[in-house]
């Protein structure tokens, strides 16, 4: 999570917050196992499926800390 800090501007001040989408990988796992175990790892294709319908934030072209330390 440390390595997915970003900075936005807001009001004039760096605000940091923590980017979960890059951290996919580990969040889709815990996802998952808490499907499992409310019974819908059957639906987890439909899950996706409507992650990707309805969160629209492009993610990527945002600014990573790596990138606001490179400035």
């Amino acid at each position: 999570m440390e390595e997915r800090v970003q900075f936005k501007l807001n009001a004039g001040k760096r605000v940091g917050n923590y980017n979960f989408a890059q951290c996919r990988d580990i969040t889709d796992q815990a996802d998952a196992l808490i499907a499992d175990s409310m019974g819908l790892g059957s639906l987890w294709d439909e899950i996706e499926t409507y992650y990707y319908q309805t969160v629209r934030t492009d993610f990527e072209s945002e600014a990573t800390q790596s990138d606001v330390d490179d400035e």
